[in-house]
């Protein structure tokens, strides 16, 4: 009868904590939750002011040369390949407001070769 009696407790107490977690008392607000929320510090690395800005001008680096390569009809030419980097644009531009930085850089070496791909594309298309 005490073992049941033990049991019965240990299940209820169980359920209890269980259900306690899901309760909206215990989850934080939206938008303000998580490691990347909560300690920033913690998730991205910690990058100086210069190193921003270096970031920042290889976005609008990358941005020029597809500005430059749409006026030369590299949508008409290589549709899908204009449209990688563009989706890939939207990505960097994301993770750098999102500050994953690190993810930024990595990103954007994808990019730069995608478009020194599109670039030898467009080379051989004009010769």
């Amino acid at each position: 009868m005490t073992h049941n009696l033990f049991k019965l407790y240990g299940v209820s107490i169980v359920t209890l904590s269980l259900c306690a977690g899901c309760s909206s008392f215990y989850w934080p607000q939206h938008g303000h939750g998580g490691i990347a929320e909560g300690r920033p510090h913690m998730v991205h690395w910690h990058y100086e002011r210069h190193q921003l800005d270096l970031i920042k001008m290889q976005i609008t680096d990358v941005r020029q040369d597809m500005h430059i390569l749409r006026h030369n009809d590299a949508d008409k030419y290589h549709p899908a390949l204009m449209h990688d980097i563009e989706m890939q644009m939207i990505l960097v531009e994301r993770e750098f407001e999102g500050h994953f930085y690190k993810d930024t850089e990595n990103n954007l070496i994808k990019v730069q070769n995608l478009l020194i791909r599109l670039q030898k594309k467009m080379e051989k298309h004009q010769i």
